[in-house]
């Protein structure tokens, strides 16, 4: 499991919820091609607002060693362009407990 969180650039919160909306329906299959290429499981990302301002968390779950995004799929080239657009440098997330069931 991997979650990192990140800080909206300013007033860029909105263009990522956009582009999260279009991932989880157009781009969907696309999305999930990426995702079983990378050797991810799950990917899931979320807004949280604090004291009036917005960051990103993202949790990853993985099947073993991650694998790079195929850069030929425009799904993947979109997704770091809307990355670097719309979100700040990554803060130091400790994992404090990860529990599975049996």
């Amino acid at each position: 499991m991997k979650i990192v969180v990140r800080k909206f650039k300013e007033d860029k919160s909105q263009a990522y919820r956009e582009w999260g909306k279009t991932l989880s329906s157009e781009k969907l299959q696309e999305a999930k091609l990426s995702l079983k290429e990378e050797n991810v499981l799950e990917e899931a990302t979320a807004l949280v607002n604090i004291k009036g301002e917005d960051y990103w968390i993202g949790v990853q779950f993985d099947n073993g060693e991650v694998l790079p995004a195929n850069t030929s799929r425009e799904v993947n080239l979109k997704h770091q362009k809307m990355n670097k657009e719309c979100l700040g440098e990554s803060a130091e997330v400790s994992v404090l407990y990860d529990i599975k069931a049996d």
